[in-house]
Parts: C-alpha cells; sequence; structure tokens
C-alpha cells in the first residue's frame, strides 16, 4: 500500500477502496501464537450472585426491582427467572459477577433498589418485603436480608465484600461455572439489562 501519511480522509478510503481487490497492495497478515504463561488468578473467576424479592403483603412490583438492577449494574450480567409452563423457583435472578465488578459498586445498586422500591412500602421493620441476596459459599450459600437484617448502606457493602471475597475461593469455581452454564443455556433463564453489563 502507498505512503498515506500526507492524504486527506476522503483520499485515504478511495487509496483503500482501489487497492481492496489489489493482493500485492497488503502486507501478510499478522499471527499471533498462543501464549505459554499461565492466566492470572482472576481470570474466569465469575460468581453468580442469587436475588429474591419477599414480599408478604404483594407492594412491591418485583419485575421492577429486578429490571433496576440489572439496568444499574456494571461488571456483572443479570439473568431472570422466565419459565416456560409450570415451573418456580427459589430465587428469581442472577448476577453474574465479572472478574473486575466492583461488589462495592454492585451493593450500592442493590441498596438503591431496596431504598427506592421496597423500604419506601415498608413503613415498619420487618413489615413488608425484603430483599435476600444469596451468594454461594464455603459451607454452603450465603443469606444477607435487606429489609430485615441489613439495614444500612456500609453494612451492607460490608457483609457483601466479606462474602464474596469468600466465593472467590478456587475450590467453588467449579460450582460457579456450572451454575453460569445453566443460566447460559436454560430456557427459563433470560438475560437481561442495559448493554453495559459485559464481564
Amino acid at each position: 500500500m502507498r505512503n498515506l501519511n500526507k492524504i486527506s480522509k476522503v483520499g485515504i478510503e478511495r487509496e483503500l477502496m482501489a487497492d481492496a481487490n489489489n493482493v500485492d497492495a497488503w502486507e501478510a497478515p499478522i499471527t499471533v501464537p498462543p501464549s505459554s504463561s499461565s492466566r492470572p488468578e482472576w481470570y474466569g473467576n465469575k460468581i453468580p450472585i442469587g436475588i429474591t424479592l419477599a414480599d408478604r403483603c404483594n407492594e412491591v412490583d418485583a419485575q421492577e426491582v429486578y429490571h433496576f438492577v440489572a439496568e444499574e449494574v456494571s461488571g456483572a450480567t443479570a439473568y431472570e427467572f422466565k419459565p416456560k409452563g409450570i415451573s418456580a423457583a427459589a430465587i428469581d435472578l442472577y448476577l453474574v459477577l465479572g472478574a473486575v465488578a466492583s461488589v462495592t459498586s454492585i451493593a450500592n445498586v442493590l441498596w438503591m433498589a431496596y431504598d427506592r422500591f421496597i423500604a419506601s412500602k415498608s413503613p415498619q421493620v420487618g413489615d413488608s418485603a425484603c430483599l435476600y441476596i444469596i451468594v454461594p459459599g464455603g459451607d454452603g450459600p450465603v443469606t444477607v436480608t435487606l429489609g430485615d437484617g441489613v439495614s444500612t448502606r456500609q453494612a451492607l457493602v460490608e457483609q457483601l465484600e466479606a462474602i464474596v471475597a469468600d466465593a472467590k475461593k478456587p475450590e467453588l469455581r467449579l460450582g460457579h461455572a456450572a451454575k453460569i452454564r445453566e443460566l447460559e443455556e436454560s430456557d427459563c433463564w433470560v438475560r437481561i439489562g442495559g448493554t453495559g453489563n459485559d464481564l
């Protein structure tokens, strides 16, 4: 290809189009050999976190809560349970946290969802609705309850950070991978949320 340093953008486009079918105008493609080094510790360390709304008085629109969370989180992918036919699940929404996801920012989104949609409709403590956050841990799932056990944003951030740190243990990765595969491949789980939720 000819030297294009002093040609306008339109001129560059014309040159490229003119050379498109000229095999001699292009250099050999670049090939990159596979890496010989091992992947970093964090690679592939995705964690599924379950979320479900318990609303004894049916005052809160669960879909509104789940879609708000899915749209607001970053560094995570959201999957909502939408069965075909008669089916039920103990968890209605999963957030799959990517390796670089900020647990603090996710905890802040969950707190905002609780504060905006649930707390305002529950005038008395433990009165109406709770948001359950379920994280797989070494000794089984760990549940954090917004509205019945955790009453401040800071408490949620601290608890969720500690629980997710425990869930990052290497021996739990196979279990995480199996759950994530189920979410990705099942017809009952549908990915929801914005395009900014890349892992």
